[in-house]
């Protein structure tokens, strides 16, 4: 009794699931795809053909040209819809994808996921796979040869007769050249300007840089010091070259002993002057003023005055400015008018 209340069942289910089964698979599109050619070389463009068998009232979700997933590693250059056609009442539609690859080898191309929509109002999703292909891909090298031969032997070349013939005209033309230029040094004479020179007087030199130091710059205390330090030195730069005794390494009391038999006292006492005052400045750090400093010039020129030589010729004209200029500062110290300087 049980088994006939069962069977019933069992062949209506049966029955339901068979009729759905069959409503959904032709409701379900059908995809075929096509690859030509199956051997490429690299670059080169292959063509994809996907063809689809479906209701009128099912539409499908094609890659576009911007899809970078759907035929990796494959890239799409193109794609081309083909017209519709019509079969009963089916629909064949044909979508061309124009495909490059770069790399050699056996190329895969992928399961490819299409999105169909159903229903009037197209709000019914599901998936429809194109089944998977493949492309073989070849090197535009040839792999089988293992290194680069040349095309012909390496020969060299011969050197035409004028290369040599340029080379030795090249070695006489400098070897001439060269021995004329020896001879032309050898042959000429050459001429030594003998410049005259112009001999220098002791005197001539003191004067002159006791001039230069005393129109210096003389307006600090430290200059006023740096006076008497220079002044002390060029008058026994003179004593030594004009007497030959070694002054600049003496004390002024060993250069009085020295020259004490030489000068006349009027010269001794203007020395003795000039270096007393020098000494004070130098150990007893005393500050002369200007009248000072103009005193000491003045003497220094007396002093040196005496020994002048006596061969005029022999003097510089800038000599004779510099006593010139002397003569009008001894002729200033004894107008008292000009001296109004403090100290």
């Amino acid at each position: 009794m049980i088994m006939k209340r069962i069977i019933p069942f069992f062949l209506f289910y049966a029955f339901f699931v068979g009729f759905h089964c069959a409503t959904l698979y032709a409701q379900q599109p059908s995809v075929r795809s096509d690859v030509y050619p199956d051997t490429v070389s690299i670059g080169d463009d292959i063509t994809y053909t996907l063809t689809v068998l479906k209701r009128p009232d099912v539409s499908l979700l094609y890659p576009t040209k911007k899809d970078t997933v759907a035929f990796a590693p494959l890239e799409i250059r193109d794609v081309q819809y083909l017209p519709r056609e019509t079969r009963e009442s089916l629909v064949v539609e044909k979508i061309q994808y124009t495909l490059a690859v770069f790399d050699t080898g056996m190329q895969p191309i992928p399961f490819l996921n299409l999105t169909y929509l159903t229903g009037k109002d197209s709000v019914s999703r599901a998936i429809v796979q194109a089944p998977p292909s493949r492309v073989y891909v070849v090197s535009l090298l040839d792999t089988t040869r293992k290194d680069i031969e040349d095309i012909k032997e390496i020969r060299s070349l011969p050197i035409p007769w004028w290369v040599y013939a340029s080379i030795a005209t090249a070695v006489l033309l400098f070897v001439g050249m060269s021995f004329w230029i020896y001879r032309w040094v050898r042959s000429r004479k050459v001429k030594e300007v003998v410049e005259p020179v112009i001999q220098r007087s002791a005197y001539e030199i003191a004067v002159e840089k006791i001039d230069v130091l005393y129109h210096s710059k003389l307006e600090s205390d430290a200059d006023l010091k740096r006076f008497y330090f220079e002044l002390s030195f060029i008058i026994r730069e003179f004593l030594e070259n004009h007497f030959g005794i070694l002054a600049l390494e003496q004390t002024s009391y060993e250069i009085y002993q020295s020259i004490e038999t030489k000068v006349e006292k009027a010269q001794y006492n203007r020395l003795y002057n000039i270096f007393e005052r020098a000494d004070m400045v130098k150990f007893a750090k005393y500050l002369p003023s200007k009248i000072e400093i103009k005193e000491s010039y003045q003497e220094a020129l007396e002093f040196l005055v005496r020994f002048k030589p006596d061969k005029t010729s022999g003097a510089s004209k800038g000599s004779a400015s510099l006593n010139s200029s002397f003569q009008e500062e001894s002729n200033n110290s004894r107008n008292p008018s000009t001296v109004n300087e403090e100290r």
